[in-house]
């Protein structure tokens, strides 16, 4: 008699905390693009999931024109996004956005079709500009606003996008004046992490999370702020995932408000620099900044 009361103890005390305890943790699928600052951030999205104990399939190197489909048709569950791309090429907007106002449209417009930004980052995926850093030195600029008063001294190159988009060199040009170069080049994007090493250019609008310019070049302070929040990463996930990861949100939001573009930049130098992988250079991440 006791030893069935034993069992159904045993019997009722599992059926109250069975779910909990039998109920795995679903397999999280993260996919990413195929560049270092996507993958690099893919890669300690991954890290801090399997810290809480998920298991995670990496999809990395994909096409990033098919993400969002492969996103809304499940093939993977989660991926790190921006915001410019989500705004334009996703829901096809054309005109000039920027900040907290553009983030919350997108948002909006997402979320009717069940997919979820979760937080925003600070790193950004914008332009810039970088000098060569014998030159940030030789005459002290530190940030774009110092570059008017040489600018005549110095080459310029930029590809197409910049010279043509609302938020390249027009953008520039109302916030910064428009500046007198010695010399302009446009180049191919492939060309950009030649330009400032083998000194075809001493100055050069870029992409300013590129961790390649670090090499020989010095990333200028937007000091007037205006491409800071025109390309924020922004993950995208849908709303069956965050039912089922219910802890998503919370898993990244630190990540969201210390990563900034400076650190994805430095960090991601380090592929090429240090010739450290992808799982070194986040392990190192995760242990000094978060």
């Amino acid at each position: 008699m006791n030893k069935l009361k034993i069992i159904l103890s045993l019997i009722i005390a599992l059926s109250l905390c069975g779910c909990s305890v039998l109920k795995s943790k679903p397999v999280v699928v993260i996919g990413s693009v195929n560049n270092d600052q996507n993958t690099f951030v893919a890669e300690i999205m991954a890290k801090l999931l399997e810290d809480k104990g998920y298991k995670v399939t990496r999809k990395f190197n994909l096409n990033e024109s098919e993400l969002y489909d492969d996103l809304v048709n499940k093939k993977i569950d989660l991926y790190p996004s921006y915001l410019n791309v989500l705004y334009q090429d996703v829901l096809g907007h054309k005109d000039f956005s920027i900040g907290k106002k553009k983030y919350n449209l997108v948002k909006e417009e997402l979320s009717k079709k069940n997919v979820i930004c979760l937080q925003r980052f600070a790193a950004s995926k914008s332009f810039g500009i970088a000098i060569r850093t014998e030159l940030s030195k030789e005459y002290n600029i530190m940030k774009i606003s110092q570059l008017k008063k040489y600018s005549t001294k110095f080459r310029f190159a930029s590809n197409t996008h910049y010279f043509n988009d609302e938020f390249g060199e027009k953008l520039f040009n109302k916030h910064y004046g428009q500046l007198k170069w010695k010399s302009v080049k446009t180049i191919n994007e492939k060309q950009e992490e030649d330009i400032l090493d083998y000194n075809l250019a001493d100055v050069m609008a870029c992409d300013v999370s590129n961790g390649r310019l670090e090499k020989n070049g010095k990333v200028l302070k937007d000091d007037k702020k205006i491409f800071r929040d025109y390309n924020n990463i922004v993950p995208l996930t849908r709303k069956d995932v965050i039912v089922n990861v219910s802890d998503l949100k919370d898993i990244y939001s630190h990540l969201a408000k210390v990563m900034s573009t400076r650190q994805l930049r430095e960090y991601t130098a380090r592929f090429s620099d240090e010739y450290q992988d992808y799982d070194a250079v986040s392990n190192r991440f995760i242990n000094e900044e978060l």
